[in-house]
């Protein structure tokens, strides 16, 4: 039950000679107040709170809060003691806790696949650790988000880089809320308008112009677009498709990697949310890849292979790619030996995302329905995150990287 202490005087009882507790005519003890040790008469400070709010939290633990006033130590022991029985009871020492552990936490508790991962924590580390880590989760207001938001650091990235940061800044709120650590999530103040977003909405591109632009392709790129078109691949699913992933005979396709790079290290790792799926094989789509197969026949790679705990596996994975790319080289030199120098051709190494973005920007662009590739916020080189921006593209929107989006 919920009551209040005054921690300057006590009640003591009073004593008989023979130094028992003297009783009043119904046998009640008489009890007289005594000044502590924490009055100020007896050496205590003349500002010390003198009001102790005493209360019980939901696991039978005696909690206590000091106060000037004797009213407030009333009020604030009876709010507690009545969020206890609601369910609703919030430990004021929790929400001393630091809000760095418990961010780490929720990157751990989070489940994602191995590359989001490592954008999540890129996120926390460069965006969100520097402005949060070493605060209180009771500290941070709203008005304190807000300055996050306008600061000159967060200015200066982009709408999604400023969305992710935020979009994990309440989530790890949302965590202390439901741990009870917190009452509510400042993130979530009306006053507070989320980032992101902003994208001016796509042209859907017609069935002729979608041909116009497959057919602009370089000819053994072309079944790349036709994958992603005809199986629903994403990005990185559709450079990692491999000559035994396709049953020709049922008619279906294993989706079961993709291709992903995490820092500058290129890996194989399950698809999207770690689950492969079979996918129905057009009659027209088998044609193609039958013909690309027959032109360009598949021949093995070897990849690490990226668990979903980023982990890499002992061994390397092997599959016979559908697609390759050239590695560009130098124009070769005279040949000393009177031999014709060789230089790579179709098939030296496995597509990346960066030159299958900047290839279908450029025929895009050939064909009359984008932007050349190297003009503006639509350049895509090697390194680069930013999303293709082909305007209306049935292909736009995944992020130029090996990681499907």
């Amino acid at each position: 039950m919920a009551r209040i202490k005054d921690l300057w005087l006590a009640e003591v009882p009073v004593r008989n000679p023979d130094g028992k507790p003297l009783r009043d005519d119904t046998g009640h003890v008489v009890t007289m107040k005594k000044k502590t040790s924490k009055h100020p008469d007896n050496g205590g400070s003349k500002t010390a709170k003198r009001w102790l709010a005493c209360w019980y939290d939901p696991d039978g633990r005696e909690k206590t809060q000091a106060f000037e006033k004797k009213s407030d130590a009333e009020a604030y022991a009876q709010r507690m003691e009545g969020d206890a029985e609601r369910g609703q009871y919030v430990d004021p020492e929790a929400s001393k806790e630091k809000f760095g552990p418990l961010a780490e936490k929720w990157l751990r508790l989070t489940g994602v696949g191995a590359t989001s991962a490592v954008r999540y924590e890129s996120t926390y580390r460069v965006h969100v650790k520097p402005a949060f880590a070493g605060r209180t989760l009771g500290a941070v207001k709203p008005s304190d988000i807000l300055e996050w938001l306008a600061s000159p650091a967060m200015k200066a990235v982009g709408d999604s880089a400023r969305g992710m940061a935020f979009i994990m800044v309440r989530a790890v709120f949302d965590l202390a809320v439901a741990d009870k650590k917190i009452h509510e999530n400042p993130t979530r103040s009306p006053i507070i308008k989320p980032p992101g977003g902003g994208e001016a909405p796509r042209k859907t591109w017609t069935v002729q112009v979608i041909w116009r632009v497959r057919d602009e392709h370089p000819e053994e790129y072309r079944a790349i677009a036709d994958c992603q078109a005809g199986l629903g691949a994403r990005q990185g699913e559709a450079l990692a498709l491999g000559e035994e992933d396709i049953d020709f005979d049922a008619g279906k396709v294993h989706i079961r990697r993709q291709v992903a790079r995490v820092g500058k290290v290129q890996y194989f790792k399950l698809p999207k949310e770690g689950r492969d799926r079979w996918v129905p094989l057009p009659l027209g789509l088998a044609r193609i890849l039958r013909a690309h197969m027959d032109e360009h026949p598949p021949r093995p790679y070897e990849l690490p292979w990226l668990a979903e705990d980023c982990s890499t596996a002992k061994e390397p994975y092997v599959c016979r790619l559908l697609f390759r790319w050239t590695v560009p080289t130098p124009a070769p030199a005279a040949s000393t030996s009177g031999r014709a120098p060789t230089t790579p051709g179709y098939g030296t190494a496995p597509w990346s995302g960066p030159g299958w973005c900047r290839s279908r920007r450029r025929a895009a662009a050939r064909a009359g329905a984008g932007t050349p590739a190297g003009t503006g916020r639509t350049s895509c080189g090697a390194g680069t995150r930013p999303r293709c921006r082909t305007p209306g593209s049935p292909l736009s929107g995944s992020r130029c990287s090996w990681a499907a989006p």
